[in-house]
């Protein structure tokens, strides 16, 4: 099918499969299909061979002129032409990839019959080549291409518009990160076709999902306006499902009550990540949004521990008072509110609500814990030494102050304990990234130590490789260590030291890799000599049923010989990341992060990738 010869292997049937393609779909024992790699190639080449720019049909058209002049050298088959080099070729021509030889006539038809095609490509497929022109070809995404093809229209006669399922401005777009005003100037025509066509009830219908990433310029009343548009379709005609707005910094509580009014019956998954809201918008939320079942809140200021209180009592308050009555957030299963100022109170007031349904908590680098203890927390999430299976998937408590043994008491919860083969979990995700163990409340003590110490470390490796060994799989673990010795004893006494005894740095990150798909270990001493294991972890697990598949461990001091010695632990690896550490480079490896490595001198980085000779 392709008017390129056979010789070009490149642009016929053999293609090279790219390398996040193969990722995804060989790891599922699946191989990636024709569809997806032609919408690949489709949005790679966008520019020169489907939607060719002017300056390409200029070339094109050109140098196909200066084909028709060249005397011909040999007879050939119009499929079997190879293009060579001619002094009457424009330079910008011979830079372009191959094409037919086509005359300026034949080169418009082509670039108009791709248009015509584009125009009624089904909205699966034109959303699935959206995303790849995002990240393959950004450049080829210009407010024409955006608005002729990919965005909604309303048709000036029923059954006519072009519908969509998704509504995407990312901000890393060259569009909309070198004109500020586009985001909000597509948003407003496509308000006006609404509020002015009556066969909008197609295109509303048939919107699911409304991302808006990163636009910090983006008004707010863009957003309302579009909401508000399609009056004469009801009030509530939007069927949305997600929104996501993160870095949007101007949506605020108007937006958020805008939105309930025209979409709250629909709504499941809500992001607000780094906005203006306050905690007014939990009360809009929890009155109209009642299918609501991911919310993210994180980076947002102003949810102090007393106003969040007072929206949640509000929104049980209005609950109690509805016709029927209805609990708020009856369906919430993930809440993110990480980097907030929410406190024990507040997470309290939220947690005492929701908390035992969460399949997903992050409270990472809030004030929850400020007193040492978690204790709130459990509480909140309906958890005690007795209590059923937790539902927790994913917990974050990066960047908390806690006392070491609150820390493990709470961790004991959700964490089968050595030897305990009966109890079963649910977490996959654990996120303890920049924890300091509590010493004092005063917020400028210096006696915190960042990162956890040697012992509860290793408390912390005995429990998550327990439940690996009760056939628990581990997507992600996030760890951090201080400076010291990794084996170095905790300033504070630990309730299960008796369970313990001389244990290595090999120990820990043995466990750690063996349980774990995706290990994130930094701020370690990782030295050579410490990494012999005491026991025997490496030898009743066999090399097949290791899972360690990424391994970032940056500014761990890791040298040569403590990586040969830890690559045996590791299985199938697939992706390292050490940056800040003092190794040479491995070659072998299909993805490495070595960024601020002091082993690698810059004028030596190429040798190390070329190919031998």
């Amino acid at each position: 099918m392709s008017p390129f010869p056979p010789t070009y292997r490149g642009q016929v049937s053999r293609r090279h499969v790219p390398e996040h393609i193969r990722a995804k779909y060989v790891r599922d024992y699946q191989l990636p299909t024709l569809r997806t790699l032609c919408l690949m190639v489709a949005a790679t080449h966008f520019s020169t061979h489907i939607l060719p720019t002017p300056e390409v049909l200029e070339a094109l058209s050109s140098a196909s002129h200066a084909r028709v002049k060249r005397p011909r050298r040999e007879q050939r088959h119009k499929d079997d032409y190879m293009p060579e080099e001619d002094e009457n070729v424009p330079h910008n021509a011979t830079a372009l990839p191959a094409l037919p030889s086509l005359s300026p006539k034949e080169a418009r038809h082509w670039h108009d019959r791709n248009k015509q095609w584009l125009q009624h490509l089904p909205a699966f497929y034109m959303e699935a080549l959206y995303e790849l022109l995002c990240e393959h070809a950004p450049l080829s995404i210009t407010k024409e291409v955006l608005s002729c093809y990919i965005l909604p229209q309303v048709g000036a006669a029923p059954n006519s518009s072009r519908l969509r399922e998704r509504l995407f401005f990312p901000a890393s777009l060259p569009l909309f990160s070198q004109d500020t005003k586009c985001a909000a100037l597509l948003l407003a025509t496509l308000s006006g076709s609404l509020a002015l066509s009556p066969h909008a009830t197609d295109v509303v219908g048939a919107l699911r999902a409304l991302d808006l990433h990163g636009l910090t310029r983006l008004p707010a009343g863009a957003v309302v306006r579009l909401l508000k548009a399609p009056r004469a379709l009801g009030p509530a005609p939007w069927h949305l499902v997600r929104v996501t707005l993160p870095g949007c910094l101007a949506i605020d509580d108007a937006t958020v009550d805008a939105l309930v009014q025209s979409t709250g019956a629909s709504l499941a998954h809500l992001d607000l990540t780094m906005t203006s809201v306050t905690p007014a918008s939990l009360t809009t939320l929890g009155r109209a949004a009642p299918r609501l079942q991911r919310l993210h809140l994180a980076w947002c200021d102003g949810f102090a521990d007393e106003r969040v209180s007072e929206a949640i009592s509000a929104c049980i308050s209005q609950g109690m008072a509805a016709q029927p009555p209805a609990i708020p957030f009856r369906y919430l299963r993930a809440l993110d509110v990480s980097h907030t100022s929410m406190g024990d109170v507040a997470l309290g007031s939220i947690c005492g609500l929701v908390g035992p349904q969460l399949t997903s908590l992050d409270v990472s680098y809030t004030q929850v814990g400020e007193a040492g203890t978690l204790d709130v927390l459990a509480m909140g999430l309906g958890r005690s030494a007795t209590a059923r299976p937790s539902s927790l998937v994913h917990l974050g408590l990066a960047g908390l102050c806690v006392h070491a043994s609150s820390l493990l008491r709470f961790l004991r919860m959700f964490l089968p304990w050595p030897g305990e083969k009966e109890r079963r979990s649910a977490l996959r995700s654990l996120r303890l990234d920049d924890l300091i163990e509590f010493s004092r409340r005063d917020p400028t003590s210096l006696q915190g130590r960042c990162g956890l110490s040697g012992d509860t470390l290793y408390r912390l490796a005995q429990m998550v490789y327990a439940a690996y060994m009760a056939g628990h799989v581990w997507e992600r673990v996030s760890v951090g260590g201080d400076k010291r010795p990794a084996w170095a004893p905790s300033h504070w006494a630990l309730a299960a030291a008796d369970l313990g005894t001389t244990y290595t740095l090999g120990d820990t990150l043995a466990m750690l890799m063996i349980s774990v798909a995706d290990l994130h270990v930094g701020g370690l001493e990782i030295l050579a000599a410490h990494l012999t294991p005491s026991h025997d972890v490496l030898i009743s697990t066999d090399a097949t049923q290791r899972c360690l598949r990424a391994w970032h461990a940056p500014a761990t001091a890791l040298r040569d010989d403590a990586l040969t010695a830890l690559v045996p632990w590791t299985g199938a690896l697939e992706k390292v990341s050490l940056d800040d550490t003092l190794i040479t480079p491995n070659p072998t490896l299909a993805w490495i992060c070595l960024s601020q490595c002091r082993g690698v001198p810059v004028r030596q980085r190429r040798s190390y990738w070329a190919p031998a000779s």
